[in-house]
């Protein structure tokens, strides 16, 4: 199924992480059923205060579910 477009995009190389953090990006990520990859984009729009450019701002807001990250 083809994906919405969200708009321009530039990929920021991978890092490792400890296990530990793996795990919950994951966990957040399936939680609300998106790649790890757009929850690392999310946690960082949050972080910068930059939320209007998060790719899962739709889903966290349906949800009401606090952020476990």
């Amino acid at each position: 199924m083809a994906q919405p477009h969200k708009g321009p995009r530039k990929q920021i190389s991978s890092t490792r992480v400890h296990p530990d953090v793996f795990d919950r990006v994951e966990q957040e990520a399936q939680r609300l059923g998106v790649h790890k990859s757009d929850m690392i984009a999310h946690v960082l729009c949050q972080y910068f205060g930059m939320e209007q450019y998060s790719p899962v701002r739709e889903l966290v807001h349906q949800d009401q579910m606090p952020m476990t990250a």
